[in-house]
């Protein structure tokens, strides 16, 4: 169901949520790491839990950090456009942008992608929730997440976090029921 709202589905952005450990980011690997993967960039707002770390890691740091988000998902594009640089002008180096430029890229980018590949790019945020607890006084990318209105034709969201009313910090666009976002909650 998820794979279909992502690919066909009338919204830019489809908003998976559900209780702590209930399997989120598995649904969002397995789509990712599937034959013919369905997302294309994914993103994730924390550090996954590895056997071997002994202490779990804190939601403050550069995970939550507004370059930090874009700037990865560029990263990602060049590995994409990798022969195609120079072809689409796709920056070097990310430390000469700005954070505007380089949301903007990646928004530009992904719509060059999306009409070479003739369906849309998606872009998977996984773990909105660990920006959410970073703090009320640190700057998160939450703010500089793209309204539903204004996410440009051939682009679609995944957006992954635990259920938006325990969380003010979410977008205001994210928390309220909004018929641009398709809502999708994982029951366990």
């Amino acid at each position: 169901r998820l794979s279909k709202e992502l690919l066909q589905g009338a919204n830019s952005i489809v908003f998976l949520t559900g209780n702590p450990g209930v399997g989120k980011t598995s649904l969002v690997s397995a789509l990712a790491n599937c034959r013919e993967p369905v997302i294309d960039l994914r993103y994730h707002a924390y550090k996954p839990i590895m056997p071997s770390i002994k202490i779990l890691p804190i939601d403050v740091g550069e995970t939550t950090k507004i370059e930090v988000l874009w700037g990865d998902l560029l990263t990602q594009l060049r590995t994409i456009f990798k022969g195609s640089l120079a072809k689409y002008r796709v920056p070097i180096r990310n430390d000469f942008l700005t954070v505007e430029r380089l949301r903007e890229e990646v928004l530009r980018l992904c719509s060059i992608l999306a009409s070479e590949r003739k369906r849309s790019t998606i872009i998977a945020i996984d773990g909105i929730d660990h920006a959410a607890r970073a703090g009320i006084d640190k700057y998160t990318f939450l703010s500089s997440l793209i309204p539903p209105e204004d996410i440009p034709d051939g682009i679609r969201f995944l957006i992954v976090g635990q259920h938006p009313e325990a969380y003010p910090r979410y977008p205001s666009w994210l928390r309220i029921d909004n018929p641009q976002i398709t809502k999708l909650e994982i029951e366990g």
